[in-house]
């Protein structure tokens, strides 16, 4: 591959994402870094995310369909436990196969549940990608290190229902 460039998410087959810009603009594959704006994060700030340092992502494509990211972000957000303020630092790696359409990516999938394939058709830009990713790490929120065993402690308290469901069961048709 040649060495690394630099591309402009709006202008070069990023935003959206374009596998057959891609292919033709790059046809040998290319490394490149990006610099995503936060206002371009549009999703993480309705999260109530913040970003606390400038996001560079690095991106291979391999020109067959490949597309490998790589970023670091340090992220803010409250707690979801206490509720005061917490950062966190990411390291994303992810690689993704680009397709045309959902039937293909789907397809795909379904083939390999070990493949991570996106459609080019749904008009998404890397920005929506990396977003999509930053959400798949931090699940359902994150929490101080001290805020986990109270979060953990919580979701060990037996199940009222199954207490009921037990009940039930051993209830005697009459």
């Amino acid at each position: 591959m040649p060495s690394p460039v630099v591309l402009c998410p709006n202008t070069d087959g990023l935003s959206p994402l374009s596998l057959q810009r891609l292919m033709e603009r790059f046809p040998n594959g290319v490394e490149a870094s990006l610099s995503i704006a936060e206002p371009q994060l549009s999703r993480l700030a309705e999260a109530s995310i913040s970003l606390l340092e400038p996001l560079v992502v690095s991106m291979a494509f391999d020109g067959q369909g490949q597309l490998r990211l790589s970023f670091h972000a340090l992220l803010r957000t409250d707690c979801m436990r206490c509720m005061k303020p917490l950062e966190r630092r990411l390291e994303l790696s992810p690689a993704v196969l680009l397709f045309e359409t959902a039937q293909e990516a789907d397809s795909a999938m379904m083939s390999d549940p070990n493949i991570d394939a996106i459609s080019t058709q749904d008009q998404r830009g890397i920005a929506e990608l990396v977003e999509d990713e930053i959400f798949l790490e931090i699940g359902h929120g994150l929490s101080h290190a001290e805020c986990l065993p109270m979060v953990a402690a919580e979701t060990s308290r037996p199940n009222p229902f199954q207490d009921l469901a037990h009940r039930l069961s051993m209830k005697k048709p009459s």
